[in-house]
């Protein structure tokens, strides 16, 4: 108060208040900018799920891109036509499907009932059930193959034959990379009773489009790098950030699509000669991004297990709220030294940000009910 002999007087500093949101925050208030534009889930009916017979028209395929407009048209090779199946997998056929990786920290988590009750259950490559069915379930039905694994199933080297793993005919295998067609038309041939899929090339570019324009949106907003779970505030990065145009922008990998699969049969052609698979690039989607929009193009409902960095933050079945920091030294089956697993992609070494920005890419999705992700 001031009186009536007193004068009022005003500090000449000027002090500003605001309010920081953590890079979670900040990811969910901008998750429907982030994902403005794009189709992470098509429409039932608009999209092929597989490579087919029933799509193939004068010996090519084409499709038009859902974010561009473009037309894409691949060649199909007598000899991929001849072992495609005819009809197409049903998109929406299944309820609920679980969608597993090969995280160390299932082996904290008793999931396999859980998993088990799904409509479907995915895994990737040869990743063992036995001896771990409380943790991951028992149930195979779709196995995700890399193509460094497809190989190994032809190889007659000893080595390859050692850590070599035949199909069960109950279980159908999706392949998926570009690199992996001609392995896809041996396979066929020499497993004839074999479920084996070759995902549909319009699949793979909108998985692949919508993964290279998010990690340009993440870029843009400043949620890229400095996102990581349970991270606290950066107002340095959002500072940087509040500058930064985050309205739809052009694909420039789409309009260089072509270009792109020009170097793609050029690097094809060196890694048949070395016969090693070309690692991912921080722009290709990784495995368990490939993972989730297949399923979701056969699934209502996508649960996803087994994806938590090897470094991961809980609480969750602890006496105390507060967390605890766990370090998860491989996969879950490294501990019974199953040298004979291929993990998901166990060769390539990416870089801090590049996990950052795939482990924020599945928390976008989680945020707007695409994929339901346990820890």
């Amino acid at each position: 108060a001031v009186g009536a002999d007193e004068q009022r007087v005003e500090s000449q500093r000027a002090f500003a208040f605001a309010y920081v949101m953590t890079p979670a925050e900040r990811l969910s208030s901008e998750a429907e900018t982030l994902l403005d534009g794009l189709t992470v889930k098509p429409k039932a009916g608009t999209m092929h799920v597989v490579m087919h017979q029933g799509a193939v028209g004068n010996m090519e395929v084409s499709h038009k891109d859902l974010f561009t407009g473009a037309t894409a048209t691949y060649c199909v090779p007598p000899d991929l036509l001849a072992v495609l199946p005819k009809l197409d997998l049903r998109a929406g056929e299944f309820g609920s499907c679980a969608v597993v990786g090969n995280s160390g920290s299932l082996l904290e988590r008793d999931h396999g009932a859980r998993i088990d009750a799904a409509d479907r259950v995915f895994r990737f490559n040869n990743a063992p059930t036995s001896g771990f069915e409380n943790h991951v379930g028992r149930r195979t039905d779709f196995r995700l193959v890399e193509t460094r694994f497809a190989r190994s199933m032809l190889s007659r080297d000893p080595a390859d034959r050692k850590r070599g793993w035949r199909p069960s005919q109950t279980q159908t295998l999706l392949l998926w990379s570009e690199f992996a067609q001609d392995l896809y038309v041996q396979i066929a041939r020499v497993f004839q009773r074999l479920s084996i899929f070759y995902v549909s090339r319009e699949l793979v570019d909108n998985s692949r489009t919508v993964y290279r324009e998010l990690r340009e949106r993440f870029e843009d907003l400043g949620v890229s790098t400095s996102w990581k779970p349970n991270s606290k505030p950066d107002l340095a990065t959002q500072r940087n950030a509040s500058s930064a145009t985050s309205g739809r922008r052009l694909q420039q990998s789409v309009r260089a699509g072509f270009s792109l699969q020009r170097m793609a049969e050029m690097e094809r052609l060196d890694n048949k000669l070395d016969n090693v698979e070309p690692h991912t690039g921080p722009q290709e989607p990784p495995p368990e991004f490939m993972a989730a929009t297949i399923a979701l193009q056969l699934c209502d409902q996508v649960d996803l297990y087994g994806f938590e960095p090897f470094v991961s933050t809980s609480s969750e079945g602890t006496n105390s709220t507060e967390e605890r920091t766990v370090i998860h030294k491989g996969p879950y089956y490294i501990r019974e030294g199953l040298d004979g697993v291929y993990g998901i992609n166990e060769d390539n070494v990416l870089d801090e940000d590049t996990k950052q920005i795939n482990t924020a890419i599945l928390e976008l999705l989680r945020i707007r009910n695409y994929i339901h992700v346990h820890n």
